[in-house]
């Protein structure tokens, strides 16, 4: 999955003494990690260490990421900045299975196309992105432009009408795209048109 644990160390230049105050925060890219509520994570220094457990969230690629870590020191100790650390790509992504349930619809109806994206061990995948297929045609937007669908916890739907389908059987694909993290995987369903 997409979170890691980020460690810096802090230790007192000349001396044996084991710094256990202040505060460290993080910075990706020159830009302070925050929480989900925007503010900014600052983790304690324990024991010389302090270890933030972090996701990445929504990022799907790995490169050129750096990590800097800075001190902010205590009145005892001086604030100190590290040198930034490039963040590694994973040596291998992850295995995913998504699934959908078949559906059954009447003409003109609105349907809910719901998928469910999990890796091989039954997490669910945190993140990425899911295209839908009506007989291998794309469902798009208003403006025609491809409908990228966000995994969430596991989860993504969209909602399609059917207002261009006869009464019959369709298969509905649903496909979530590669990422630094994620392998691609893709599976099909059976949509019934009822008059």
């Amino acid at each position: 999955n997409r979170t890691v644990n980020i460690t810096a160390r802090i230790t007192a230049v000349g001396s044996d003494t084991i710094v256990n105050e202040g505060k460290v925060t993080f910075k990706l890219n020159g830009k302070t990690l925050k929480d989900a509520n925007g503010k900014v994570i600052y983790v304690k220094v324990v024991d010389g260490v302090a270890t933030l457990e972090y996701s990445f969230g929504k990022l799907n690629s790995y490169n050129n990421l750096q990590i800097t870590a800075v001190y902010a020191g205590s009145t005892a100790f001086n604030a100190s900045r590290s040198e930034a650390v490039t963040v590694e790509k994973p040596s291998q992504r992850t295995p995913t299975v998504i699934t959908v349930e078949n559906m059954t619809a009447k003409v003109a109806d609105k349907i809910t196309f719901n998928a469910t994206v999990k890796d091989l061990d039954g997490n669910n995948v945190l993140y990425g992105k899911v295209i839908f297929k009506v007989n291998g045609e794309t469902i798009k937007d208003a403006k025609g432009n491809v409908l990228f669908l966000e995994v969430v916890d596991g989860q993504v739907s969209v909602d399609y009408e059917i207002t261009k389908l006869k009464a019959g059987n369709y298969t509905v694909t649903a496909v979530m795209g590669l990422d630094d993290f994620y392998n691609s995987c893709r599976t099909n369903t059976i949509l019934k048109v009822e008059e």
